[in-house]
């Protein structure tokens, strides 16, 4: 018998956004609509960094610093929108369906030379302001000040004895740049 893959789609949602179409398998649909369910379960993962450790927990996954993409890659598997190899030691995975400080978030995970040493997310607040759908410099301000505090409410300053994190206004992507780096010497 031949092995074949099987794609179970739970449900497709079309959502109709100031005049434009976008179509939601799963839990992208849950997202869009405000519900922050990963799955059809009700469940949410949960996005956090453990202060003492740096270890990153995902839902119930807990990802060490330095820890090998080989070993990452599979706990995470479900939550994988896609991934991103720059063909010099660099590679990212991006996770979608995530909660970070109670709002919906996406992650993304980089790997060189094939070990974890950087994460960085976002969040999406509720009734952030858009400019033609992209985020005015009010809504990435208000981010900032989020992901800040949440941060400073788990005991995450800027430099740990694991590394550091930063949550910060990056001008030049005109975005909130949030995320953390592990030492690696």
């Amino acid at each position: 018998m031949d092995k074949r893959t099987i794609l179970v789609i739970r449900s497709v949602e079309i959502l109709l956004c100031n005049s434009s179409v976008k179509v939601c398998f799963g839990w992208e649909a849950d997202i869009a609509a405000g519900t922050k369910r990963v799955d059809g379960s009700g469940m949410e993962a949960q996005f956090t960094i453990d202060p003492q450790t740096g270890n990153l927990g995902v839902g119930d996954v807990r990802l060490r610093p330095l820890q090998s993409k080989l070993e990452v890659e599979p706990q995470v598997a479900q939550l994988v929108k896609g991934s991103r190899d720059h063909g010099n030691g660099f590679e990212w995975l991006y996770l979608t369906g995530l909660i970070f400080g109670g709002q919906p978030a996406s992650v993304g995970l980089c790997f060189h030379l094939g070990r974890l040493e950087q994460a960085s997310w976002s969040v999406q607040l509720p009734d952030a302001p858009m400019d033609g759908g992209w985020p005015t410099r009010e809504a990435i301000d208000r981010e900032v000040a989020f992901v800040r505090d949440a941060l400073a409410r788990d005991g995450l300053n800027a430099k740990l004895d694991w590394g550091e994190v930063w949550s910060s206004f990056d001008p030049k992507g005109f975005m909130a740049s949030n995320g953390l780096r592990y030492r690696t010497s």
